[in-house]
């Protein structure tokens, strides 16, 4: 369930969706970091998601809009919920994202080397951490190796997981003329859910 006030229907189930959307990306990023996504149904998804909004399902005059606003949520409750393990600040994912919608490109090389770094963050870091940790939760003392280090900062994770976001809205907008200022709302909107269950 989603818990906000920033919108009338402060409860809303995603469950049924959970495990057939998956938030298009670059492919870095495997369950565990990114969990919704747009495979299929996605009118259904947009419809739901659009009653978040502050002005209702009526206030987007097209489907675009709806869709742009769907996606802006799921992106915005990705930054804020998919990478909690990770224990990153949401709002500098949040600042990773808009800067690289103003100022990335999905095509350059700097980019591709930063996916690539976050792809050795997730086999050196994340996964053995991950994997400690369910050893942990299986009632044995199992001591959790760090996440971070002088190469992967938490800083160039919160940089690397934004600017994954932030290249895929771009191609989402080249794509399908995904508009930004629904985008945006539904990105500023899913920042004021509390929680997900």
């Amino acid at each position: 369930m989603l818990h906000s006030h920033t919108s009338p229907v402060t409860t809303i189930s995603l469950c049924s969706f959970s495990s057939k959307y998956n938030s298009p990306s670059s492919g870095i990023f495997e369950p565990g970091f990114i969990s919704i996504s747009f495979a299929e149904n996605i009118e259904s998804f947009a419809a739901l998601v659009a009653t978040m909004s502050c002005g209702g399902a009526g206030k987007f005059k097209s489907d675009v809009d709806s869709l742009s606003y769907a996606i802006g949520v799921d992106m915005g409750l990705n930054a804020k919920f998919s990478v909690k393990e990770l224990e990153l600040d949401h709002a500098m994912i949040i600042e990773n994202i808009n800067d690289f919608i103003a100022n990335g490109d999905p095509e350059s090389e700097e980019f591709k080397k930063e996916m690539q770094q976050m792809q050795m963050f997730q086999f050196a870091k994340y996964m053995p951490y991950m994997q400690a940790k369910m050893q942990q939760n299986d009632s044995t003392q199992v001591e959790l190796p760090s996440l971070y280090d002088e190469e992967f900062t938490r800083e160039k994770i919160a940089s690397y997981i934004g600017h994954s976001m932030g290249a895929t809205a771009i191609n989402l907008k080249t794509d399908m003329g995904l508009s930004m200022p629904f985008f945006n709302e539904g990105m500023e909107d899913a920042s004021g859910v509390e929680d997900v269950e």
